[in-house]
């Protein structure tokens, strides 16, 4: 076994408190939207986690904290169309979190903090292809890791001929630590063709890629409340897929 728990037949019943405050704005002359979101949470008496650690074994119980978890979350979201055939928009999320457990005998309080924000631009046009331009970025600050993940993305849509649609997704991930003992950079290539002879037509045909750049692996990381982990996935790689659709 790698993981051992014991029960602790004394715990009492944690107690929590969550205030959150909601705004939504539409227009839709613009077709402007405003929304946002801010929440906070803190729980008093906590059941947490009391851990030993031997190498990779871990002995651990629960107990009721003395010392409160807490979590801050904020949201905000802005779009609008502009000169009748654009569309902008811009999103922002910041996400604090702080936990209290015992680790080998020591108390511990450990804190996360994530932010992330995206901007994308894009057409509306009717008869001609449609390009949608994003840049997202991600930073992750655990207790002493901090990991950054550039995103550009690239979309096209075109409907073309009464008949065919197709689509076309581009995303580059530049991922990466700050003292930059971790470097990667990836990206993904997607694309779907669609033939549908009239909107009273039963069959559609499509045929579609996912990973045309056949990219082997992709990066993420992750906080416990007790260790940091930057992990490295492989991906499935290219396939092709030829389907038809028939609406009753």
């Amino acid at each position: 076994f790698s993981n051992l728990y014991r029960g602790n037949r004394n715990l009492e019943n944690a107690t929590a408190q969550t205030h959150s405050l909601t705004y939504f704005k539409y227009n839709m002359f613009n077709f402007e939207n405003i929304s946002g979101n801010v929440s906070y949470s803190k729980n008093n008496q906590a059941i947490k986690t009391n851990a030993s650690f031997v190498g990779v074994n871990q002995v651990s119980t629960s107990f009721n904290s003395n010392f409160a978890d807490e979590n801050f979350l904020a949201r905000g979201q802005y779009g609008r169309s502009f000169f009748k055939y654009y569309k902008a928009s811009f999103s922002g999320n910041l996400n604090w979190s702080k936990f209290n457990n015992i680790q080998n005998g020591t108390f511990l309080t450990n804190e996360s903090f994530t932010k992330s924000y995206t901007i994308k631009a894009s057409t509306n046009f009717k008869k001609i292809p449609n390009l949608e331009v994003g840049y997202g970025k991600t930073i992750n600050n655990y207790q002493g890791n901090k990991f950054i993940t550039d995103r550009p993305s690239l979309k096209l849509d075109y409907f073309f001929l009464d008949s065919f649609s197709f689509v076309s997704e581009y995303e580059y991930f530049n991922y990466y630590n700050d003292n930059k003992t971790v470097n990667n950079k990836y990206d993904f290539l997607s694309a779907s063709l669609i033939f549908l002879k009239n909107k009273d037509s039963k069959l559609e045909y499509k045929v579609s890629a996912t990973n045309l750049l056949n990219t082997t692996s992709l990066n993420d990381d992750n906080f416990s409340q007790f260790s940091t982990r930057t992990s490295q996935y492989a991906v499935q790689p290219r396939y092709i897929i030829f389907s038809l659709k028939y609406n009753l």
